[in-house]
């Protein structure tokens, strides 16, 4: 996490350590939530770069590539708002073989 700028790794610390959402990260922060959105998407995306480097791989597509190609095989879903099944990419397996 070295190599992400400071809001990044505020964004990530936030997020996911003390788990809190994306609006009260924005009021944290003094930005908007979309930013904070930006900005987390952004991260995850350099972390996933910086990982496939240490293993000499390629990255994996990003998650708007893959959610956006008919060729690829969605395996995983979610729950949209109205409690609908969602595809949404890959397992994390696929990703990281």
């Amino acid at each position: 996490m070295g190599r992400l700028t400071e809001l990044q790794r505020q964004v990530l610390e936030y997020r996911f350590a003390a788990g809190l959402t994306g609006a009260e990260i924005a009021v944290l922060l003094g930005r908007k939530e979309n930013a904070i959105k930006q900005l987390q998407h952004a991260a995850i995306v350099r972390l996933r770069h910086l990982l496939a480097e240490e293993r000499h791989a390629p990255p994996a597509e990003s998650s708007r590539q893959s959610r956006s190609s008919s060729s690829r095989v969605l395996q995983w879903t979610k729950n949209d708002t109205a409690g609908e099944k969602v595809n949404c990419g890959p397992p994390l397996s696929a990703m990281n073989s």
